[in-house]
């Protein structure tokens, strides 16, 4: 039906672009983690030395455990938060689904920042809850060990990933087909004896895709302990990008950038084996014989409170005229917002937010696009290796692509700037676009391609007035995924700017000199921005779904 050239066409590109800005830069991190530094110098000597230090230090060590204590809490605590939230919605929501869906997966594209600053505000020694405890007379004092610990971490790390657990799991459990729930049930098993026999059995691929999300971005998380940590809350992302930092032992940080990256795989690995082993393709129907259980519903009603405090809270206290902390909230004012208005610093970086976003925009969903058509329609050697490494950036933390980046600008001698930022949003951010308009393709009627091929037009007269518009709707939802996605992207940014800031740099900045109510006031307009591409995002996703 394609002929060789269009598939030529439509392949070359994405796989150049892929192989250049993703494979190399990820081999030339492998590369430098057998290097070493000498007098502030780069030495190509190779050797295991960067490894054996990082098995042999005792602060390497003691750090890798703690980071692997608290990525396990954060998974097992987003597990307990994620799971009864998604057995809620899929058994018991009734008519309310949709929209409790839509409520769950809005603060997964709120900005990790705004998200993270929120906490500590909650959290700080003149934050919102010692101010509550106070009020209450629960203390006399504020309570310091809330904020800059491992607790905090924790904290702050399961509300972020909390989302990313209840999307798989939600998944598998609508998957479910109810017959078979309704069969237990007829043979005399309880609610108990089906849940265990049953329904966990069948969720089990969704739970493990969800709890490797949760410890595989944990694990490389470096921004939380930052924000809230303190040197108690120092993880192993945080040694990688210092050695890239202050203390420059680029080939020690590769190594330890290495080591994580095999983790991630290892685990993405294992976890897609034994869900190959336990999934089950099964369609399912609308039958809702569940029970409904009271407690179930007051558990899913505190969970979502969980994940909308932080919101609320920052909300609020852009308005409050005290500032921000202290409960409660006094003095309804607009002065923090004129303030923002007139801050020239924080517009200049969302002048050039935008810049980059739409660059992202333009660079990711062409070669989105190009890659989506390849996956459909071409068949080429490689074909398996270059999808998992289009998605890999969409797995990764975002400090292994970032670092990559930067080694490979540095390589080729680029200087640092929002070119720079611009080339790691648009390459990162391809892998949303292909996973958006794949899903497109997937859904669309051949026949129609096939029709108009057999009335005489050619393959390009054909893409442009049937292919494209039939995608129409995928291709919009893409673009303000990846716009909205580039506006609040910060991982990689970090290691790729030069004198001008983005606006999650020009917030981040001043969170590290102290927390301002003009940042919440930034911060409540970012989180509006973000609800509004979001919803129009969803909802355009929910007509292509139906078409």
């Amino acid at each position: 039906m394609y002929s060789r050239t269009y598939k030529l066409l439509v392949s070359l590109p994405p796989i150049l672009w892929v192989s250049l800005f993703l494979l190399v830069p990820y081999l030339l991190m492998f590369l430098h983690s057998f290097w070493t530094v000498r007098d502030g110098v780069i030495l190509h000597q190779w050797n295991f030395s960067n490894y054996a230090l990082l098995f042999k230090n005792p602060l390497y060590i003691e750090v890798l455990f703690r980071t692997a204590r608290i990525a396990a809490s954060v998974t097992l605590l987003s597990l307990l938060l994620g799971y009864p939230l998604a057995y809620f919605l899929s058994f018991h929501a009734g008519p309310r689904k949709e929209l409790l869906y839509q409520l769950v997966i809005v603060p997964l594209w709120v900005s990790y920042l705004v998200r993270g600053y929120a906490w500590k505000t909650i959290l700080g020694s003149d934050g919102v809850l010692n101010g509550f405890l106070q009020y209450l007379h629960l203390t006399h004092g504020p309570v310091s060990a809330l904020l800059y610990s491992p607790f905090a971490v924790v904290l702050m790390l399961t509300h972020i990933y909390t989302p990313f657990v209840f999307l798989p799991i939600y998944a598998s459990l609508e998957h479910i087909p109810r017959p078979l729930i309704e069969a237990s049930q007829d043979l005399g098993a309880s609610p108990r004896k089906t849940f265990f026999r049953v329904i966990l059995p069948l969720s089990l691929p969704g739970l493990l895709a969800g709890a490797t999300f949760a410890f595989v971005l944990s694990l490389g998380d470096f921004l939380a302990p930052l924000l809230v940590g303190g040197p108690s809350g120092t993880m192993i992302a945080n040694l990688v990008q210092s050695l890239f930092g202050a203390a420059y032992d680029w080939p020690l940080g590769a190594a330890i950038s290495v080591f994580i990256l095999i983790i991630t795989l290892a685990m993405l690995s294992l976890a897609q084996r034994v869900e190959k082993r336990w999934s089950l393709r099964m369609s399912a129907t609308s039958a809702n014989s569940m029970k409904r259980s009271p407690l179930l519903g007051i558990y899913a009603v505190l969970v979502f409170a969980f994940i909308y405090l932080p919101i609320v809270v920052l909300v609020v206290y852009s308005f409050n005229r005290d500032g921000v902390g202290g409960f409660p909230p006094r003095h309804f004012t607009f002065d923090w917002y004129r303030q923002l208005f007139a801050d020239s610093a924080i517009w200049d970086s969302v002048l050039n937010s935008l810049i980059v976003a739409a660059g992202a925009v333009a660079l990711s969903l062409t070669l989105g696009f190009l890659a989506a058509l390849a996956l459909d329609r071409a068949d080429f050697p490689g074909k398996t290796y270059f999808r998992r490494l289009v998605l890999l950036p969409l797995i990764l933390p975002g400090i292994i692509t970032g670092l990559s980046l930067l080694l490979f600008a540095v390589r080729i001698q680029l200087d640092l700037s929002l070119v720079t930022i611009f080339l790691g949003h648009g390459t990162a951010l391809i892998s949303v676009a292909t996973t958006e308009i794949f899903a497109g393709l997937q859904k669309t009627d051949r026949r129609q391609e096939e029709a108009s091929l057999d009335l005489g037009a050619t393959p390009w007269r054909t893409f442009w007035l049937v292919t494209l518009p039939n995608l129409k709707l995928s291709l919009i939802a893409a673009a303000l995924l990846i716009f909205t996605l580039s506006m609040d992207e910060i991982a990689v940014t970090f290691f790729l700017y030069g004198r001008e800031y983005t606006l999650p740099l020009e917030i981040w900045g001043r969170l590290r000199r102290g927390i301002t109510p003009e940042i919440n006031a930034i911060s409540t307009l970012i989180l509006l921005v973000s609800i509004i591409l979001i919803t129009v995002w969803y909802r355009l996703r929910t007509r292509s779904d139906r078409q």
